[in-house]
């Protein structure tokens, strides 16, 4: 039998002759430059002799910063040949640059030592080995600040800690790691690098960071809330004074009186904060955009969260399939998808909560029906970003209570119990807290 196409043979004159001038193949490859997005990683590779030197440069200023703060001992290359391997991490260090400027801003390179922690001998905590947790300020802990600075008309200001992990507490085990391969400034072939502190990559550094902070925090009178861990308050005759939020190298503050004002500027010094990471009423933190109003209401926005989100491609044939399963590639997509617009439910876009808890509750039995509604999300999220925010506003405290409301369709998820009533769950989360607020 033979093919509808008929076979062709190779000619005994080769291939056939090209006429005319010989045709160029262009090949394009994408160079990771000052252009690239803020904050991505760059390929060295790829660096033309400007961008390598502006990121020699960073990578000797970030190798510096570790001597400055203590955070590593430079072990010579006799002394390294004595220490037990089993303590050297098996994978050298490396740099992590990026470009730091806005986009079409010139180029701010940023350079950042990292060890593969990960690789590091020891059990986890779970199974007795070290501590690592680091508590970092819920979102709770957020809205009853930006109330209550609402409410007692607080100005809302805000810091960044600079080499924050370099500057926490010390070690209490030892780990040693080799230099990159292009090696570090004043450090000689053949030696190893002993972390003394908190050097980004490893599993500790967060919470050597954290019980520092916590430690200045507490010596200038702020006492962590047991209920909510990374936040912060000052009180003065059991008065409240002032509010302080932690979320890593992160801080939000308010308050007013002379032990505030005395706590605070003691605080920054300590921490080393820097007149341009300091800023006040209007500011981005953690990702929110945050603008105090003159009288002193809180506006919280995130505009720009979704811009680069990206439907999930769904082909024509596939769309007429509705109810066909899943394949594990568009699960992935549909999970990456929902968790984004999880993330902007919680903070800002209530509207599309219960969608995006639905779709949550339904991965693993998706279908392609799933794909379209989270794309329906996602052009619905997209067009409230812009215009939607949560505003906090002064209320008066002495009359307030706490209530909890659920949804009717709570009833309805695809999770709620066989017998489960509207009024059976609704009763189960009511919550009324009566009793006036004290500061």
């Amino acid at each position: 039998m033979q093919d509808d196409v008929p076979q062709q043979h190779p000619s005994p004159e080769g291939p056939p002759r090209a006429y005319g001038p010989p045709e160029e193949i262009n090949v394009l490859k994408l160079k990771p430059t000052q252009k690239s997005r803020k904050g991505r990683e760059l390929d060295a590779k790829h660096f033309d002799a400007e961008e390598k030197e502006a990121f020699m440069k960073a990578d000797a200023e970030q190798w510096q910063k570790h001597l400055d703060h203590g955070a590593v001992t430079i072990i010579s290359p006799e002394e390294a040949k004595k220490v037990p391997k089993h303590l050297v991490l098996p994978i050298a260090s490396r740099y992590v640059r990026t470009n730091k400027a806005e986009n079409g801003q010139p180029l701010k390179a940023s350079s950042r030592l990292v060890i593969p922690g990960h690789l590091q001998d020891g059990a986890p905590q779970e199974d007795g080995g070290e501590r690592t947790d680091a508590p970092t300020a819920p979102q709770l802990g957020l809205h009853l600040a930006m109330t209550l600075a609402s409410c007692y008309g607080w100005t809302l200001r805000t810091f960044d800690v600079s080499s924050a992990f370099l500057r926490g507490d010390s070690m209490e085990t030892e780990v040693y790691f080799r230099p990159p391969r292009e090696g570090l400034p004043g450090v000689p072939e053949g030696s190893l690098i002993k972390a003394d502190k908190g050097i980004f990559g490893l599993r500790v550094a967060p919470r050597l960071w954290y019980t520092k902070a916590k430690k200045i925090l507490e010596k200038h009178g702020f006492r962590q809330m047991d209920s909510l861990p990374g936040v912060f308050v000052l009180r003065v005759n059991n008065v409240l004074q002032g509010i302080m939020l932690l979320h890593v190298d992160d801080g939000l503050h308010m308050g007013d009186g002379a032990t505030y004002q005395k706590a605070m500027e003691d605080i920054l010094k300590e921490f080393d904060i820097k007149e341009d990471k300091m800023k006040h009423t209007a500011f981005t933190f953690l990702g929110r955009n945050v603008s105090q109003q003159p009288d002193k209401s809180i506006h919280v926005s995130m505009p720009n969260y979704l811009d680069d989100v990206k439907p999930i491609f769904i082909p024509k044939i596939r769309r007429s399939t509705p109810d066909q399963a899943v394949t594990g590639p568009e699960k992935t997509e549909l999970m990456s998808l929902v968790g984004q617009l999880a993330w902007v439910a919680r903070e800002t876009l209530p509207q599309i909560a219960y969608e995006v808890s639905d779709l949550q509750q339904r991965f693993n039995q998706g279908t392609v029906a799933e794909l379209v509604k989270a794309n329906h999300v996602l052009r619905k999220a997209k067009a409230l970003t812009g215009v939607n925010k949560l505003r906090f506003v002064p209320i008066n405290l002495k009359d307030v209570q706490f209530i909890s409301v659920t949804d009717a369709a709570f009833a309805k998820l695809v999770t709620a119990q066989e017998g489960d009533t509207e009024d059976s769950i609704s009763n189960h989360d009511l919550t009324t807290l009566a009793d006036p607020i004290d500061p």
